[in-house]
């Protein structure tokens, strides 16, 4: 394949005759191709920055021993590829409830629908998945014929060094075989609603070759003066007049759009392309040399005035020979961006914009208006083309060192990996999120000044885990889920005047030794709110506790204790069973904790709502700690196998007073043994940092979600360094922000990785979310006619339209 392939432009053209991929070998991953080259690949997802230390590693890659000839192809994807995390979400919420059911399948449409539009005016980008497909091709030595033994086990050894470097460098590396190769080149040049990538069905026939099977009867490739058209999908392709001498992946990374605001850049689906060629490194350096003394001549002669653009290249000839030099290799390389769009005048907007912002950030991109096809064809991973390297008049000389800064690797992270909870990246990638994502422990905390939209994450946390099967309890003050919990059929809790709820802590004892920290705690509590006992004080109550225990196990009761406490002959531990009289029988709190235990969890959501015993802080924080502990006993008891989750709300103020630290700590590190994780949310960073259960909370929390902050809040944890996420992170945690009504920017800072993600719902679940009054109102006049809770959000919906 070569120069007169591309002659047929005018025609109809057949994608055998393009692309020279012809087998795969599943033994040795190896695929052969009808130019005389053998080749591997991998595709991995993007990484989410880009340093020297990664540079460094990846530089590896130009070391190996290539033939001559040789081409490496790194292509990043920005693709409407969205369906199997779509499948994922659909085969985890497998939920019976209307409600919740009708919630993910708008979501998921609003997901589809974003994929191939703008999601939002205030969100310009389409929702994409981001790929990173690597690929290699090396000649054979007779080209008409098969490789040799030799040949298949060289590439076999260099297939495994890149896959290593790969891995070194912060990649998962994932092989290309043949179907999913027809998948990726699919997704370049079938855009048609039927088109086979979009089906999970196999489709790759062993007994055909794979350039014969990737034609589909309802599309064409033709090709003008103003691009090539893909079926309906019209193509643009631009490529830099030259290449910055000052780079790195950051850079390139930029192209995609501005990550500090997920503004500008490029919107819709594109691929950014990096071909490398390996010459014969001993005649490329002659040729370079003779053209370096020509440039050198010229630039300090007479010509220079002539010719100012002489500078230029005598800089690029000093940077390749420093280069040279230091030891690196000769390459060539041609970086290209594609841009795919619905019609010419939306491709002609679409590269003015393009340009317009490459030229912001330091491209001069220029349209390879009458190349196009080509352009595209040695794009296509595998389909570099020898003659092409002169055919096409792109491709520059540099070092290795300056090759591995352009490569295109760097993009928006897309998540901890399983889609329990769905964001989207500023630059569109679909975020999958979960809590139970990590090595350590499940725990969460959400950090969330007011009006960021800590309700409606909240809420979606709580929706989605409950959809797939898990179960929720919320400890809040201020009724903030009271709507969505009586929607969903939960129970909704209250500790009012009237309550006859009785939080009996001995009575759900299970093991005492295992559960001694957690039940001083309790007492301490009852004891001291505000102030600290004493090392004596502590040990003489650990003591009684468990000398009461052994006496009378779960009969045991808050006056037992406080009377056995007045009994000792110490005035310190005497002073206890004063301060623990409120919680006695004679006390006005005694009600509460003297009697049979009498709170059930039996729906898979429970709201336990503190507001009624607000003014009475002592008896709410002594509540939290029971329901905490409580709650704890019913993940125990409950199906290992089953998710449970905590989330406390609104009770900052509550954990952070009195003695209660080692009570924290000793919870929040038994959850995981439960598969449970606590929730804990609070308006500011600074209150996580500000207490002793603070710290045992953040320090006992694996993952933590950030929304809007203050900018004096962030520095002061900055100078604090409470924060381990570099300069830049802090920078980026800055720029977090919501746009009310439209999504919410979280910061995740997970085991798994670090980014930020928006959380955007569709309307019928932003109804579904709203605590309103007049949406509350709406739903429950009409579920009062007889409505469901479902069918009243799609009546309201319906009747706004």
């Amino acid at each position: 394949m070569g120069a007169f392939v591309y002659e047929k432009q005018l025609k109809r053209h057949t994608l055998s005759e393009l692309i020279p991929v012809e087998s795969f070998d599943e033994e040795t991953s190896l695929f052969t191709m009808a130019d005389g080259y053998i080749g591997f690949g991998f595709i991995c997802k993007p990484l989410p920055g880009g340093d020297d230390s990664i540079t460094q590693r990846l530089n590896v890659l130009f070391s190996f021993d290539y033939p001559k000839e040789s081409f490496i192809q790194v292509m990043l994807m920005g693709s409407q590829d969205i369906r199997p995390t779509l499948d994922k979400i659909k085969h985890i919420r497998d939920t019976k409830d209307e409600v919740l059911k009708q919630s993910m399948n708008n979501r998921l449409k609003m997901l589809t629908d974003g994929s191939n539009q703008a999601i939002s005016l205030h969100a310009q980008s389409f929702i994409r998945e981001y790929k990173t497909i690597f690929t290699i091709k090396v000649p054979l030595e007779k080209k008409n014929q098969l490789p040799t033994q030799h040949e298949i086990s060289a590439a076999k050894d260099l297939r495994l060094s890149f896959e290593q470097t790969l891995k070194s460098a912060g990649f998962l590396p994932q092989s290309i075989n043949a179907e999913m190769y027809l998948r990726v080149v699919g997704q370049i040049l079938h855009w048609g609603p039927s088109a086979n990538w979009r089906s999970p069905a196999p489709y790759y026939d062993d007994t055909s070759p794979i350039n014969e099977q990737l034609s589909e009867y309802d599309d064409m490739l033709q090709t003008n003066a103003n691009g090539v058209w893909l079926g309906d999908k019209r193509l643009r392709i631009l490529s830099p007049g030259r290449l910055p001498a000052q780079m790195s992946l950051q850079n390139i990374r930029r192209m995609i759009g501005d990550p500090l605001t997920g503004n500008r850049g490029i919107h819709g689906n594109f691929f950014i392309n990096l071909n490398i060629f390996i010459p014969d490194n001993a005649v490329e350096k002659q040729k370079a040399d003779k053209e370096r003394n020509v440039i050198n001549y010229q630039a300090f002669g007479p010509m220079l005035k002539f010719n100012p653009k002489l500078i230029f290249k005598k800089e690029s000839t000093d940077l390749l020979f420093k280069s040279i030099n230091d030891g690196d290799r000769i390459l060539k390389v041609k970086l290209c961006v594609g841009l795919f769009t619905d019609s010419l005048g939306q491709s002609e907007t679409r590269l003015t914009e393009a340009q317009t912002y490459f030229s912001e950030i330091g491209w001069a991109m220029k349209e390879d208006k009458f190349i196009t096809l080509p352009m595209l064809v040695n794009s296509i991973p595998f389909c570099a083309d020898l003659q092409a390297v002169k055919f096409l008049q792109r491709y520059k000389r540099c070092g290795s060192k300056h090759a591995v800064e352009f490569l295109p690797i760097v993009a928006d992270w897309s998540g901890t990996g399983t889609p329990q909870l769905t964001f989207i990246s500023r630059g569109g990638q679909i975020m999958n999120m979960d809590i139970f994502d990590s090595n350590t422990n499940y725990n969460t905390c959400v950090v969330a000044a007011s009006g960021s939209g800590k309700s409606f994450l909240t809420n979606d946390i709580i929706t989605s885990y409950i959809s797939s099967g898990a179960k929720c309890w919320v400890i809040d003050i201020g009724r903030s889920y009271e709507k969505l919990t009586k929607m969903i059929g939960g129970d909704f809790v209250e500790f009012g005047e009237d309550s006859e709820i009785c939080l009996n802590p001995f009575q759900i004892i299970k093991s005492y030794n295992e559960e001694a920290d957690m039940l001083v705690g309790i007492i301490v509590s009852m004891a001291a709110m505000e102030d600290k006992l004493s090392d004596l004080q502590h040990a003489r109550l650990r003591s009684i506790l468990k000398e009461l225990w052994d006496e009378h196990e779960s009969s045991m009761t808050v006056d037992l204790v406080a009377n056995k406490l007045l009994e000792d002959e110490d005035r310190r531990v005497v002073d206890m069973g004063h301060q623990l009289f409120a919680f006695t029988t004679q006390g006005e709190y005694g009600r509460f904790f003297n009697g049979v235990n009498n709170v059930n969890f039996n729906k898979s959501l429970t709201c336990l709502e503190l507001e009624e015993l607000k003014g009475r802080s002592h008896l709410q924080q002594v509540v939290l700690l029971i329901l905490i502990y409580q709650i704890q006993q019913a993940m125990y008891l409950g199906n290992r196998a089953q998710r449970k989750i905590l989330i406390i709300d609104e009770a900052w103020d509550l954990l952070a007073k009195g003695n209660i630290a080692r009570f924290i700590e000793t919870g929040y590190r038994r959850f995981r043994k439960y598969n449970g994780a606590a929730i804990t949310i609070t308006q500011s960073l600074n209150d996580l940092y500000s207490s002793p259960s603070g710290i045992a909370i953040a320090e006992n929390s694996a993952n933590l979600y950030l929304l809007y902050q203050k900018p004096e809040t962030i520095e002061s944890i900055k100078r604090q360094n409470r924060l381990m996420i570099g300069e830049g992170g802090y920078t980026f945690l800055k720029s977090v922000h919501t746009v009310t009504g439209q999504y919410s920017e979280i910061f995740f800072v997970t085991s798994y990785g670090v980014g930020i993600g928006r959380l955007m719902v569709d309307k019928y679940t932003k109804l579904l979310y709203s605590t309103h009054p007049n949406d509350i109102k709406k739903i429950a006049e009409r579920t009062s006619r007889g409505m469901t809770t479902a069918e009243a959000i799609e009546d309201i919906l319906l009747s706004e339209e």
